[in-house]
Parts: structure tokens; sequence; C-alpha cells
């Protein structure tokens, strides 16, 4: 049986909030464009569970087989904060991931360790613009570079989030250990709406963890992928729901590509 731990959340920290800018670099005829900040905000103000996101496959190498397990992720809503003060935060909202036991496949167990439970917290300013965050394996999160993304999106869109320098250690305001990098990224497609103008929308968020960090980010560890669906709800209003997470790491010599939806 192969162990497997998280390599980070779920649902990412940063996938949001910012007011800072940013932009696509797509252009699409599915206009108008769909609000994303509230919506995605809300994960974090109002707390999260995810329905049952069961695993649809598994693959080792170039093999995919069929999977059997469930996930659920679960955010709580924002408190105020005094803590990771390095990285300038007031409020966190911790988060929790709770597997099934095993992902059963055809040909192997596939553990997803911790079992019980995988935790970790994000940390916000107190416009909701991610500072930083610990992630799942513990490590220490900083914002180096956030440029968030528009207010309204449409399909065919992508940018950068954020990117974070991670290390080991974090301690009266000191970040210190092991140095690797994740980077935030977005991008947008059609969704399964037939109306002229669509109801909805599919956002994806990338996390990429690099082994090094922002100035030489080095080689790729692992990828997260994070599919939501954005819903019109009226004029400039829109609901998110999270439908599928892929995560892509290399173990055992093998490269595992793990799906729930």
């Amino acid at each position: 049986m192969l162990h497997i731990r998280k390599v980070v959340a779920a649902l990412s920290v940063g996938a949001l909030l910012s007011g800072c800018g940013g932009g696509g670099n797509g252009a699409s005829n599915l206009l108008p464009g769909f609000p994303i900040q509230v919506p995605m905000q809300a994960f974090y103000t109002t707390g999260f569970t995810s329905p049952t996101l069961s695993a649809s496959g598994i693959a080792a190498g170039s093999t995919i087989t069929p999977g059997t397990g469930t996930e659920v992720i679960t955010i709580n809503a924002a408190t105020a904060s005094s803590t990771f003060t390095a990285a300038g935060t007031s409020l966190q909202s911790t988060y929790t991931i709770i597997p099934s036991s095993t992902v059963q496949t055809t040909s192997s167990s596939v553990s997803l360790s911790p079992v019980a439970t995988t935790a970790g917290t994000y940390y916000f300013n107190s416009g909701y613009s991610p500072t930083g965050y610990i992630d799942s394996n513990g490590n220490y999160c900083k914002t180096i570079n956030l440029y968030g993304f528009p207010a309204t999106l449409t399909a065919q869109q992508s940018g950068i989030i954020a990117t974070y320098n991670c290390y080991s250690n974090y301690s009266a305001g000191v970040f210190s250990g092991t140095v690797s990098t994740q980077q935030l990224n977005y991008a947008t497609f059609a969704g399964s709406s037939t109306a002229t103008p669509p109801t909805n929308l599919n956002l994806v968020l990338t996390n990429t963890t690099y082994s090094g960090s922002v100035i030489s980010p080095g080689q790729i560890v692992s990828n997260v992928y994070q599919t939501f669906v954005i819903t019109s709800t009226g004029t400039n209003t829109a609901t998110a729901s999270l439908i599928k997470t892929e995560s892509q790491f290399t173990s055992g010599g093998l490269a595992w590509d793990i799906t729930f939806q």
C-alpha cells in the first residue's frame, strides 16, 4: 500500500479575494462577465463544506484505473487572528480534508494518510487579500507577489493570482528552514449552459509547488487543481460550487494523478 500525504490544501488560499487588479489574457464572446470575488470569498466569510467527492480515477505512470473512495473538504468561517504576524494577518480560516481510509484501484490501495483529518490555516488581511497560510504539511507560506484577478471573468481567461515562499519553520516573525515556492493560477472555460448569455462558467484554480524559491523556482513538485462552477443568480451576483479536485505528484518513483468529483 502506497501512503500519500496531501501536498497542499484542496481549496487554495488566495483564490480570490484580492481587489488588486491583475487580469486575464484571453477574450470571449460570453458576456456579460461573471462576478467572481464575492461568491468565492463566501467560502471564507461564512464557511463551507463540500459535497462528498468520489474518486473517479487514479494514474500511476501512464496507466489510469478506476478508483473508489471519497473526500470531504470543510473551511471554517474566518475569525480574528494575532498569529503569523510576519504575514501581516488579521484574519484566519482553518480547513480540513477528510478522505476515506483508502482509494481502492484495480491494482492496489492508495492510502490518503493522515486518514482522519488533514488540516491547515489560511490567513488574510482585513480586506480578505491572502497574506499567507500553513499548508497541510505544516509549512509556513508567505505571500510574495499578489496579483489577484478581475472582479468579473468570462471564458478563456487565465492569469497568476499569487506566489508564495514556503518555509518549514516560523517563530517570532522569522521564517527559516527548507524553502519551496507555490504559485496560484486561474483559468476559465465555458460551462454547460446553452443559454444566451450563458448562466454558468467553469473556473479552475491551479496550485503548483516548486522545489526552490520564487527567484529560482526549480522543479515542479506537485499540481493541485480545483474546478468550480460559477452560476449567475442575477445582475452582478453569482454563486460558486466546487465540483472536482485533482492532485498530481511523484511518489515511489511513479507519477500519480488522483481525481475526486
